[in-house]
C-alpha cells in the first residue's frame, strides 16, 4: 500500500526535501485552472510552475488535482459567465484539465475532480465552495466527470487518472454503482472518509477499512483512501489521538485491501479567509499533519514511519 499527502499551500526548499525523505508514493498538488488562465484566452502556467518548483527541484512524486470546480479556483471571467450553470461550462471544464496535464508532462498521475457525490449538499450548500443550481444534479455531475477524464485521456495517454468519492456522505454506493455501469475511464478510485468529523474516537478509523471493502465489491479497479482527517481542535481531537487515527486507519484500509492512503492536508490553515468567499468549518482548519507555523505533530512522523517502514529513522 501506498501513502501520499495533499498540499494546499506552497511549501519551501526544505520542506520539499523533508517531504522526499518521508518516502511517499504520491504529494498532491492543485493545478488550478485560476492559476493558469489569467483572461480569457490567456494562457501561462508561470504560477502553477512556481508552486512546483521546490517539489520538482526535490524530486517529490506529484500526483496533480485537475479542478475540482470550486468557485474559488474557477478563473473570474468563467464565474461573471455564471460558473457551473454555463451553458458550456463542461467542455471549458474538461479542455482546462487537459491543457493543464498536458502542461505538466512530468507528472505522471493526475486525480480528476473530487468527491462529485457531495457537490451539492456539502460543497454547495454547506460550505458554498461551488457555486450554481446545476451540481444539484447527478446527471450533469456524471457528464462533467466523463467529460473531463476523456479529455485528459486524450492529452496525457500515458497517465494514469484517478477518481474520488465522499464515502462519509448517505447513497456513496448509489453514485458509485453507476459510475461503474457507465464505465468511466479511471485507472483508480479514491474515497474521503472522515468519520471522525463530530466524534473523537480514534477507532472509529476502522470504517475506512469498511469503506475500502464495499467499494472494491463495486468497483472493477484498485481502491484507495485519498483523503483522511482528523481535527486536533480541542482537548478531545487532540495530536496524540490523531496519530492513533491514523495508525488505526491505515491498518483497517490495508487489512481490506486498499492501494494507497493519502492525508490531506499538510498543515493547518490559520483562520477562515472571507476571500476565498466560502465558509471553512473550523475542524477543517486544524487538520493537518503540522500546525501552521510548520511545527510538526505528532501523526506526521507517523505517517513517515508507515510509508517507510523504518520506526527509528529520522526523527523517531
Amino acid at each position: 500500500m501506498d501513502f501520499g499527502l495533499h498540499l494546499r499551500r506552497p511549501v519551501s526548499a526544505e520542506e520539499a526535501a523533508g517531504l522526499r525523505r518521508m518516502g511517499l508514493s504520491t504529494v498532491t498538488v492543485p493545478l488550478s485552472w485560476r492559476w493558469a488562465e489569467t483572461r480569457e484566452g490567456q494562457w501561462d502556467l508561470a504560477s502553477v510552475d512556481h508552486f512546483l518548483a521546490p517539489l520538482r527541484a526535490a524530486d517529490v512524486p506529484l500526483q496533480g488535482s485537475l479542478g475540482p470546480a470550486f468557485t474559488h479556483w474557477l478563473p473570474e471571467h468563467v464565474v461573471a459567465q455564471g460558473s457551473a450553470d454555463a451553458a458550456d461550462f463542461v467542455p471549458r471544464l474538461a479542455a482546462a484539465c487537459a491543457r493543464l496535464a498536458a502542461g505538466c508532462p512530468d507528472i505522471a498521475v493526475f486525480r480528476v475532480e473530487d468527491a462529485l457525490n457531495g457537490a451539492w449538499l456539502w460543497d454547495g450548500l454547506r460550505t458554498r465552495r461551488r457555486r450554481g443550481r446545476a451540481w444539484r444534479d447527478a446527471g450533469f455531475r456524471d457528464d462533467l466527470l466523463a467529460a473531463c477524464l476523456d479529455a485528459v485521456r486524450a492529452a496525457r495517454p500515458d497517465a494514469e487518472l484517478r477518481i474520488t468519492l465522499d464515502a462519509s456522505l448517505p447513497g456513496w454506493r448509489r453514485t458509485l454503482r453507476r459510475w461503474a455501469s457507465r464505465g468511466l475511464a479511471a485507472d483508480r478510485l479514491g474515497l474521503r472518509v472522515d468519520p471522525c468529523r463530530h466524534l473523537a474516537d480514534p477507532a472509529l478509523a476502522a470504517r475506512a477499512g469498511e469503506a475500502v471493502a464495499q467499494a472494491i465489491a463495486l468497483w472493477p479497479g484498485p481502491v484507495e483512501v485519498s483523503h483522511l482527517t482528523y481535527s486536533t481542535r480541542n482537548a478531545n481531537f487532540s495530536p496524540r489521538r490523531q496519530r492513533e487515527f491514523l495508525v488505526e486507519a491505515a491498518r483497517s484500509a490495508q487489512e481490506a485491501g486498499a492501494a494507497g492512503l493519502h492525508w490531506g492536508p499538510l498543515r493547518d490553515q490559520a483562520w477562515d479567509d472571507p476571500m476565498l468567499g466560502y465558509w471553512v468549518p473550523e475542524r477543517e482548519r486544524s487538520v493537518g499533519l503540522a500546525y501552521y507555523d510548520g511545527t510538526p505533530k505528532a501523526a506526521l512522523d507517523e505517517l513517515r514511519v508507515l510509508s517507510t517502514g523504518d520506526r527509528f529513522g529520522e526523527g523517531g
